[in-house]
């Protein structure tokens, strides 16, 4: 509510909340509580500060307190994902509000697609994001390990060379997508991501490609 909300967060309209604001010395050093609400700030007696912040929270607190309206009910107002506050509940608004955010990745289309198998899906996104244990990933966690591919015994095995680019990898690839892909068959990873996010190519082709691409990995993953 307008008159229940945290000082910080309801007079500076910030982003971080008021622990991650002020910490506990701040919030001592204005003598006001962790937990204080808009309402708690009437009575507060205006200090002078070291620190910036709490001074601008001191003057706010003094604007508060000439302009409120002891006849006004208070309002809920609901946090949107644009930093503004309205009347009016929306889930998906506050879902973005108090969600964690990661990187979006733009090959997520080329894995998460209409009719795609989601256990499919699911082990070749984890491919994608370089979390499977190759030779390139184990050699991070113990620098004495062998990370040679353990098919050609190339020196570093990544993602990229166990499924397609080692010799053995690249010829059960080229018979499965060579007649697919056609004119545009690579057996490179790059190469091969920006084919499964070309968009303008047929579509039952590019679906084609797109679910050998993610059968390609979910066949070791069952035979391994």
């Amino acid at each position: 509510m307008v008159g229940k909300r945290y000082f910080t967060a309801g007079i500076l309209d910030v982003e971080k909340n008021t622990e991650e604001l002020l910490g506990n010395g701040g919030c001592m050093g204005m003598g006001i509580t962790m937990n204080a609400k808009v309402e708690d700030c009437i009575h507060h007696r205006r200090k002078n500060h070291r620190v910036v912040i709490l001074n601008r929270i001191e003057v706010e607190i003094e604007k508060f307190k000439e302009n409120r309206n002891v006849e006004e009910d208070d309002i809920y107002l609901w946090r949107s994902g644009n930093d503004k506050y309205r009347r009016k509940f929306l889930t998906t608004e506050t879902w973005q509000v108090i969600r964690k955010k990661h990187q979006v990745y733009d090959w997520h289309k080329a894995i998460w697609f209409k009719n795609a198998t989601p256990k499919y899906a699911f082990v070749t996104w984890v491919a994608m994001r370089d979390r499977l244990s190759t030779g390139s990933r184990m050699v991070q966690w113990n620098a004495n390990v062998d990370a040679s591919c353990i098919l050609c015994q190339t020196p570093m095995e990544t993602v990229g060379h166990l499924f397609f680019e080692c010799p053995f990898s690249e010829q059960i690839w080229r018979n499965l997508a060579r007649g697919v892909m056609r004119e545009r068959y690579t057996s490179n990873w790059s190469e091969i991501v920006r084919v499964l996010m070309d968009e303008k190519q047929d579509k039952l082709q590019l679906f084609t490609i797109r679910y050998l691409f993610l059968s390609i990995f979910n066949s070791s993953e069952e035979e391994g």
